[in-house]
């Protein structure tokens, strides 16, 4: 799993977002839009929107369509409840349970 930092954060607030709210408002955003070209100024925005799960491929159509962020943000709390959980168990058994 990758990790993201403060320069993805940065990209996020700015121009990420920036992208994110035309791919809304535009109904998504086709593959070969020159926004998202392999050379395009806005191309890691996009690539850090993908990342995260806040656009998906529509391989049948052709576009990326923008993903709601509370369904996100939910994906990512429901990954993470088994490690919330696991400091509950005695260590012992966390071990044979191969947890640790």
């Amino acid at each position: 799993m990758r990790s993201f930092g403060p320069d993805d954060r940065d990209l996020l607030r700015s121009d990420a977002a920036r992208l994110y709210e035309e791919i809304v408002a535009e109904g998504g955003i086709k593959e070969g839009d020159p926004r998202i070209a392999a050379d395009a100024d806005e191309r890691p925005a996009f690539d850090l929107l993908l990342g995260l799960g806040l656009v998906t491929p529509d391989r049948v159509a052709g576009v990326f369509q923008a993903v709601d962020p509370g369904a996100v943000q939910s994906r990512a709390r429901d990954s993470r409840a088994p490690f919330r959980s696991a400091p509950r168990y005695p260590a012992a058994r966390r071990r044979r349970a191969g947890c640790f």
